[in-house]
């Protein structure tokens, strides 16, 4: 996290481990943190009721992430990430 903050980049993570060993308080925690000191934490679930659906918690975060910009007012934040969208998946 501190070496985001230095250099304005953002950073992925991937937490893995057997069910009841504390993942989701460990995301949570670092979320709390993060949100505290002005950071945005996205997290998203995997669920085993939609193991058919690929990438069902990658799309879980982008739409928190969605929601987190929409509901923060960060109009230029919007506008910013619609044209890295349409760059990256084309005008369609």
């Amino acid at each position: 996290y501190h070496r985001t903050i230095s250099d304005s980049s953002s950073e992925f993570a991937i937490v893995s481990g057997s069910s009841g060993t504390g993942k989701s308080v460990l995301a949570s925690r670092l979320g709390r943190y993060i949100v505290a000191n002005g950071g945005i934490f996205l997290s998203g679930k995997f669920d085993q009721l939609k193991q058919s659906e690929p990438f069902s918690a990658v799309a879980g975060a982008f739409n928190e992430y969605c929601d987190v910009i929409l509901s923060n007012g960060r109009c230029n934040r919007v506008s910013l990430v619609e044209s890295r969208l349409r760059v990256a998946l084309g005008q369609e």
